[in-house]
């Protein structure tokens, strides 16, 4: 659910917000739209900071200050909690208006009309018909629900009783999962007993395989032969590290060296035409910029340079739901090179790049790059190490910048901010 928490705002904002593929909005639409961005904004800060495992007085009250947004905001959706009843009425008014209208347009007053005032009437009718109908879906509909109803006392409850996640209900609601699972796997017809019987069948077989897994760490000569039967388990464990410790970002998903071991494939692999020019920009700029002539040294470094490439990097965040300052959780950014991902197009995933201490091609960058607390967005599209011929490695990643389209504060009804790809004079990615 917090996943989903996370993400919701911005993609709702990017579909409603979207004009360059779609129908132009009204302007009651446009304020429609603001409204609900607004609305679904406070309601998922509220839920977000309900998880902090401590609060202040300051948490607290914004906790009361967001429900109380959401209020004043979420009739916008009232009309999508019509029940079955009223939504029958409704398209009843909507028919009759319909009627009414096409037989007024057939009187002979309505004949000798120009085009543009047939259109005008047109559009008159079709939003008389959207208030009357929205009337109707609102009239008996209400947010008048036990859950809308609990938020409510959130604020309270944590004064009184500290931090709400200890009182989760997710764990109750993962042990459906095996329910639900054996209902899918049976012909829907006489399910009870299907269910009961894949649910003891999965059981049975999860009860073995915590018997093998017991076997192998008593007896490790076990472990050859059950190697292919012990599936073994994801690490869900948050990375727990001593103070001060370094925390390093891990690179996975190695490709095939058979496929790609030189920049001309890894530039094919990951379909970077030029992505042997920016890597002797970028050599000239940082590894040979101290010779006479830079960029003559980095195509001879680059010359028998051999390449290993990934498609994700590890990268440890701060763990919220730990109280541990020190506890990190592994999350990965994909670069899924020229391969589908999930049956769909390449991923590239956005980053942030901290480039205050990197020196960048004066064709790369211009002054009107601003940065945000010295990072900048780019989508990151290849990672790979990378073994010149002087015998050194260099860690590598290429990415597309980013600049901000107007503010860079967060602001808005969203409360966020717009970023565009990066173009220089050439209208080329900057890179």
């Amino acid at each position: 659910m917090r996943s989903i928490l996370m993400v919701i705002l911005s993609v709702l904002t990017a579909a409603l917000r979207r004009k360059t593929d779609t129908q132009r909005p009204t302007t009651s639409q446009e304020w429609e739209f603001k409204r609900a961005i607004t609305c679904v904004r406070y309601l998922t800060d509220f839920a977000l900071l309900s998880w902090y495992r401590s609060h202040t007085d300051s948490t607290i009250g914004y906790m009361q200050e967001y429900l109380q947004e959401f209020h004043c905001t979420k009739d916008v959706f009232l009309r999508y909690r019509a029940t079955k009843a009223t939504k029958g009425r409704a398209d009843l008014v909507s028919k009759e208006l319909t009627e009414w209208n096409k037989s007024r347009n057939v009187e002979p007053d309505a004949k000798g009309r120009r085009a543009a005032q047939r259109a005008r009437a047109a559009e008159e009718d079709r939003d008389e018909r959207a208030y009357l109908v929205n009337q109707v879906l609102v009239e008996n509909s209400h947010f008048n629900f036990p859950k809308i109803h609990l938020i409510m006392h959130w604020a309270d409850q944590i004064s009184l009783y500290a931090s709400l996640p200890q009182y989760s209900t997710e764990v109750c609601e993962t042990s459906y999962k095996a329910l639900k699972d054996a209902y899918r796997w049976s012909n829907h017809v006489d399910s009870i007993p299907q269910i009961i019987q894949g649910y003891t069948r999965s059981h049975s077989f999860a009860a073995k395989e915590l018997d093998m897994a017991a076997w192998v760490r008593e007896d490790p000569a076990i472990q050859q032969r059950l190697g292919d039967v012990v599936r073994p388990k994801r690490k869900e464990t948050p990375l727990i590290v001593p103070a001060g410790t370094k925390i390093y970002v891990t690179l996975q998903g190695k490709g095939a060296v058979q496929v790609v071991y030189d920049l001309v494939l890894v530039a094919k692999e990951f379909m970077i035409p030029e992505l042997g020019d920016h890597i002797v920009q970028f050599f000239a700029c940082n590894v040979c910029q101290a010779a006479n002539d830079p960029e003559l040294d980095a195509e001879r470094i680059l010359l028998y340079a051999t390449v290993q490439a990934y498609n994700s990097p590890e990268i440890p965040v701060p763990d919220q739901d730990v109280v541990d300052n020190n506890a990190y959780k592994l999350q990965h950014v994909q670069a899924t090179r020229g391969k589908m991902w999930r049956g769909k197009e390449a991923r590239r995933d956005a980053v942030w790049v901290r480039i205050e201490s990197m020196r960048l091609h004066p064709t790369s960058v211009m002054g009107c790059l601003r940065e945000y607390h010295g990072l900048v967005i780019a989508f990151l599209n290849a990672l790979f190490i990378l073994r010149g011929s002087n015998g050194e490695l260099y860690k590598l990643a290429h990415v597309t910048l980013l600049e901000w389209a107007g503010n860079p504060m967060p602001h808005g009804s969203e409360g966020m901010s717009e970023v565009k790809e990066f173009l220089h004079g050439g209208g080329q990615k900057v890179v």
